[in-house]
């Protein structure tokens, strides 16, 4: 027996659970969401790591025991419509993890703010069809200095892997 076997039981099991308790198609009580929720609860739930849960969740995707369904999110601010761009959410998804590890680390306030801003501005760039290169390239830079100097350089390496084949 394959020892991912006893895992990708767990993964299904726990999809199976939250589909029968599900109260809708996505939200808190939702049969879909996003696959940071999954890896969070897998983790708290089976004590399961990141790195096995997505090699056994995309084993179980490319098998079609699983589906993954990319979703365009509207956002709704004072200025008009924000559509989110779906082929980037793993790229926002990273983002908003090194942005949660840059505000608990122990860089000066003012660097956080600084950062956290550089990030959202990075973000926003994302909501475009075709984002700025140029602007991608100098927000990257200043983030990357910041995540390095705030020993995160794992994090930034993550987010490098989605945001260099933008620029």
């Amino acid at each position: 027996m394959n020892p991912n076997d006893a895992i990708r039981k767990q993964i299904l099991q726990y999809f199976y659970d939250r589909n029968h308790g599900a109260t809708s198609q996505r939200g808190k009580k939702g049969s879909g969401m996003k696959i940071s929720d999954v890896k969070r609860e897998l983790k708290a739930k089976y004590g399961l790591s990141q790195q096995s849960v997505i090699s056994n969740l995309t084993y179980l995707i490319d098998r079609g025991w699983v589906k993954k369904e990319e979703v365009q999110k509207t956002i709704i601010t004072k200025g008009g419509t924000i559509l989110v761009n779906a082929q980037f959410s793993p790229l926002r998804e990273q983002l908003d993890d090194l942005k949660s590890r840059i505000t608990a680390s122990d860089l000066g306030e003012k660097e956080k703010l600084d950062v956290v801003s550089d990030i959202e501005s990075l973000k926003d760039q994302l909501a475009k069809e075709s984002p700025d290169k140029t602007i991608l390239g100098r927000l990257w830079e200043g983030i990357d200095r910041v995540a390095k100097v705030a020993g995160l350089v794992e994090a930034a390496q993550k987010v490098w892997a989605y945001i260099a084949p933008l620029l």
